[in-house]
């Protein structure tokens, strides 16, 4: 794991509006949250892994083109191109956070999310407890 006062000066949050986010970044978006969402929600292993993959693909693609929704990337300073974590938003309703395993416990999902998020469209294990201790005010939606 980096050492929290060395990363914090070596990644920035970018910010793009969903339907404009960079091809590269896209598929980072999509790869870590596919895999993450499955192997972190019990009911999604469930779903038949060709069919989930399949839908999932177009779901995050319609999230993104909705009016509103903005995506913000963590990156690496020096290298833009190595992405950290991400999370998506529309308005104050976070559709799904995701930091990678090297990089967690740092800081970085704080400042992905807003403070103003009212709403969540996806829960996993790891994020019972976040929603627990960070925002246990915001509801869980997931017909957002």
């Amino acid at each position: 794991m980096a050492d929290k006062e060395t990363l914090e000066t070596t990644y920035k949050i970018k910010l793009f509006a969903g339907y404009i986010v960079p091809h590269n970044y896209i598929n980072f978006i999509r790869a870590k949250w596919m895999r993450s969402y499955r192997f972190f929600n019990d009911y999604m292993k469930l779903t038949d892994s060709d069919s989930y993959y399949a839908a999932y693909k177009g779901y995050i693609a319609r999230i993104l083109r909705m009016h509103g929704t903005i995506v913000r990337l963590a990156v690496l300073s020096d290298d833009e191109d190595v992405a950290l974590g991400f999370s998506v938003i529309s308005g104050s309703v976070l559709h799904y956070v995701y930091v990678g395993p090297d990089y967690r416990w740092n800081g970085i999902g704080k400042r992905l999310v807003p403070a103003e998020i009212e709403q969540f469209t996806h829960l996993t294990r790891p994020g019972l407890g976040v929603w627990a201790t960070k925002n246990p005010k915001a509801k869980f939606n997931p017909f957002q």
